[in-house]
């Protein structure tokens, strides 16, 4: 097998992984009961956490009802730190064949660049997991926001215009 088709799927694999978790930055908050919360970690103190879910809604969920956190990132830092790592150590293994004339340059600044993107993709990927993780962290200097009240519309003072009260059945 030449290393040409090796080259594009490791490349089809980096850019699809960095496609499908690039803007993924939530975490899946496990909760006692069962139920699961999928948002952002945005800080907390030693009683709560504070989540934005994907749609903008702030939620604080006490930390004795959080079962288990899954933190965004680490399964994109292991693809990038494999397909970096591998990349790395194949063109310092073939790095003699770089001076050839022929293939050999181009093979290498292929290699060379697929492992740049992938130590990119663990940068990004362990960036995530551990801004993540430091949200979690008790913050005991900064107070948590209040949530906002929803607003309940104004009761009327009496009844509407033109209602009678009805009269019992009679039996």
């Amino acid at each position: 097998m030449s290393a040409h088709p090796v080259l594009a799927r490791t490349l089809l694999l980096a850019v699809s992984s960095l496609a499908l978790s690039g803007c993924h930055a939530t975490a899946t908050v496990s909760l006692m009961k069962g139920n699961s919360v999928e948002a952002r970690i945005m800080g907390g103190d030693r009683e709560r956490l504070w989540l934005r879910s994907e749609a903008g809604a702030d939620l604080y969920v006490p930390r004795r009802d959080v079962r288990d956190i899954d933190h965004p990132g680490n399964v994109l830092a292991l693809i990038g730190g494999l397909i970096g790592g591998s990349y790395a150590a194949s063109l310092a293994i073939q790095a003699s064949s770089c001076n050839t004339v022929g293939v050999g340059p181009a093979l290498c600044v292929g290699m060379g660049s697929l492992a740049v993107a992938g130590w990119g993709l663990f940068a990004l990927g362990l960036w995530q997991w551990l801004s993540s993780r430091n949200a979690v962290e008790p913050n005991l200097d900064v107070p948590l926001p209040p949530l906002p009240q929803p607003s309940a519309p104004p009761c009327p003072a009496g009844p509407p215009p033109g209602f009678e009260p009805m009269s019992p059945p009679t039996l």
